[in-house]
Formats: C-alpha cells, sequence, structure tokens
C-alpha cells in the first residue's frame, strides 16, 4: 500500500532545507518545492476528501479522493514544460485525470488560458479541470 501524507505550508518550510539532500540538483529541488507547495495549497482549497500518495511522480501526483484514485497534473507554465504536458504516460494508478491550472500572479487572462485549453485539447484529456489560485487560496472548476 502506497505510503500517504498530510501537510500544512508551515511544515512544508520547515522540510525545505531536506530537500536539497533529497534531490540531486538544485532545480529539481526547485521543481519539487513548488509541486508540494501547490499540492498542500490544493488541498487546502479543495472541498472535498483528498489524500496524496508517495513518491510523488515525476509529473503525475496521485491522491486518494471523494470521487475515488485520481491523477492530478499541476501545470505551472513555469515549472511543467507544454511538451512535457504532451507526453503523459497512460497511468494505471488513477481512475481519472484532474487538470490543476495554477495561477501565481495577479495579472491573469481568462482568454490565454481558454486557448490553452483548446490547444492541448485538455477537456478531452483529463475529466476534471481546475484553476487554483495560489496566492488567494482559491479553488474553481473550470
Amino acid at each position: 500500500m502506497p505510503k500517504t501524507f498530510d501537510m500544512s505550508m508551515n511544515e512544508l518550510l520547515q522540510k525545505g532545507g531536506d530537500m536539497e539532500v533529497l534531490l540531486a540538483t538544485e532545480p529539481e529541488s526547485e521543481v519539487m518545492a513548488v509541486r508540494l507547495a501547490d499540492m498542500i495549497r490544493f488541498k487546502e482549497s479543495y472541498s472535498g476528501y483528498i489524500k496524496y500518495k508517495l513518491p510523488v511522480q515525476d509529473t503525475v501526483s496521485f491522491a486518494d479522493t471523494d470521487a475515488g484514485k485520481a491523477g492530478l497534473v499541476f501545470y505551472d507554465s513555469s515549472h511543467l514544460t507544454q511538451k512535457r504536458l504532451l507526453h503523459l504516460p497512460a497511468e494505471k494508478e488513477a481512475n481519472a485525470l484532474w487538470f490543476v491550472f495554477v495561477i501565481d500572479r495577479t495579472v491573469f487572462s481568462a482568454e490565454r488560458l481558454n486557448n490553452f485549453i483548446a490547444q492541448h485539447r485538455i477537456r478531452h484529456r483529463f475529466q476534471k479541470l481546475f484553476l487554483l489560485d495560489f496566492f488567494r487560496s482559491s479553488l474553481s472548476a473550470i
């Protein structure tokens, strides 16, 4: 049975120094720190049940949710390239794939998001789509 975790933002910050030991390079540490922060913020903002499974995968994070087993893809254009998004593996560990578009800036373009979703056929590849405003701690279905 995979391990699961519960962690608050404060705990993540306290453990941040350990990531450099666990990961080989500074860029890997940065990407993992961003991913973990996004996962925690999503859990804090999601109204249903969610419990993540370890280990955290390269592109997809797995979780038990109120809707069953889900694979979550957190998309932040600075940390997940479009090329990697286009080559997502077919995951057997999830009943559904969820796409979480993370925004962390005050300037946001709904038109740009809609174009991105259409261009990459996100609605065809994922069963649920979310918009996570990281700093406002708000989550909405797209």
